[in-house]
């Protein structure tokens, strides 16, 4: 199977699972994606001491909304528990380290459209507030959605990593 299609596949096989399995939340998580991209405008324009409290929130906010959509690519329902998906996969023809690139690939595709909006809306803030009350360009809370993208792409595929670990090893 080559990796366009593993790709396709595996997106395909997330959005099923998770209208089946969410019954409905995934639609607050999609508005949550909303809120994502609202809350990542105002990280190019707070200028006061309320700003690490706004950061933690959103950070953590976001991290856990990229977690509870990506679990469904990485965890699956049986008998009422979670069961690591990649054990599924021990027994078909698909090599691990493929199947666990394509499965980051599609995380990234979920995960970019509110990154990259919460990234420009707030360089856009940045650039109509600049000189006001905002600081200069090279502040870090202005990259935060991008910062949050990369570290839940990192944390993702040391999970992938781990969870392979575990089917292979079992």
């Amino acid at each position: 199977m080559d990796m366009s299609t593993l790709i396709k596949t595996e997106h395909d096989n997330w959005k099923k699972r998770m209208m089946v399995e969410t019954c409905g939340t995934y639609i607050l998580m999609n508005m949550g994606m909303g809120f994502v991209v609202i809350a990542g405008a105002f990280c190019g324009v707070m200028n006061t001491e309320f700003d690490l409290y706004y950061y933690n929130m959103v950070v953590f906010f976001t991290f856990g909304l990229y977690y509870a959509q990506s679990r469904y690519i990485t965890y699956i329902w049986e008998n009422g528990r979670k069961v690591n998906i990649f054990e599924k996969y021990i027994y078909l023809p698909v090599d691990l380290k493929k199947l666990r690139k394509a499965k980051l690939i599609v995380v990234g595709k979920n995960i970019m459209i509110p990154v990259i909006l919460g990234q420009l809306s707030a360089i856009l803030m940045r650039g109509a507030y600049y000189g006001w009350h905002v600081k200069s360009w090279l502040d870090l809370g202005l990259y935060t959605p991008v910062m949050v993208g990369i570290g839940f792409l990192i944390f993702k595929e040391a999970e992938h990593r781990w969870l392979c670990f575990k089917a292979v090893k079992n």
